[in-house]
């Protein structure tokens, strides 16, 4: 059936930027950079950036963030998911509750520009500036606990609600089984010739095919598949929640092996 050359990692107790060109593990990914915050207190950077060619991805699981964009102020609520375009100048200036997190920046490249450097003024900010919706030219936004966005690519090409050359985003939200079969999402066994693709693991389990091994991806577990590797999600525990992410996006690089 194929080589399994994948990578499974725990992000259970992880905090920080745990997939990267520089952490210890070697976990790397030219093409993506994962930052996770597990149940953290609220914090505040003390610069205000932007990346020249990467996206990047906020995406709250509990707890709240405060994000500065351009110039506005966005709030991220529980199941919330932000992704903001190159030359977007933004910062976190704090939130609430205990926060669990991950974010992502694809590709993983070294293109942060600083806008001011130290010293934001964040709470004169917070107190003088106005909560906005992010526009279409800043990114994309979209609320997981709406049900329109459940079990659909939010990111990518075709019927997706956002596209990007950059990454393909399906957010999956199964409270049973039925729920998966009314999707009638495609799931033969296929691999990638030119992407990566990652399965993150929120709620429940899944446990993919992935050459000739059954490979198991449980709560805060991602799994990571090289190229051309084949695989297919084989089962699923329920209530199931967790996305699936390609990257680069690349049309036509989906070869499957059924039918």
């Amino acid at each position: 059936m194929g080589n399994a050359n994948y990578k499974l990692y725990n992000s259970n107790e992880k905090q920080g930027w745990f997939v990267s060109n520089n952490h210890s593990d070697l976990f790397y990914s030219k093409y993506l950079a994962v930052r996770k915050g597990n149940f953290v207190e609220p914090w505040k950077d003390n610069q205000i950036h932007y990346h020249t060619v990467s996206q990047e991805i906020f995406l709250v699981l509990e707890g709240e963030i405060t994000l500065l964009v351009s110039e506005k102020l966005f709030k991220l609520k529980k199941r919330n998911f932000l992704m903001l375009n190159p030359n977007v100048p933004h910062a976190i200036l704090g939130g609430k509750g205990k926060i669990q997190n991950y974010i992502m920046k694809i590709p993983q490249i070294d293109d942060e520009r600083i806008v001011i450097q130290e010293g934001i003024q964040s709470d004169e900010i917070l107190r003088n500036t106005q909560y906005v919706e992010i526009t279409a030219k800043e990114g994309f936004f979209a609320d997981l606990t709406k049900p329109e966005n459940h079990n659909c690519w939010l990111i990518g090409f075709g019927k997706a609600k956002h596209h990007s050359l950059g990454f393909s985003l399906a957010y999956m939200d199964f409270k049973s089984e039925f729920d998966f079969k009314e999707v009638k999402h495609p799931n033969d066994l296929h691999y990638h010739s030119s992407s990566e693709e990652w399965y993150f693991t929120f709620n429940g389990s899944q446990k993919l095919m992935v050459g000739e091994k059954k490979i198991e991806v449980p709560k805060d577990f991602l799994l990571k598949l090289e190229m051309n590797t084949p695989h297919k999600v084989i089962k699923r525990k329920y209530p199931f929640e967790g996305i699936t992410l390609r990257t680069p996006n690349i049309k036509g690089d989906k070869v499957s092996l059924e039918g």
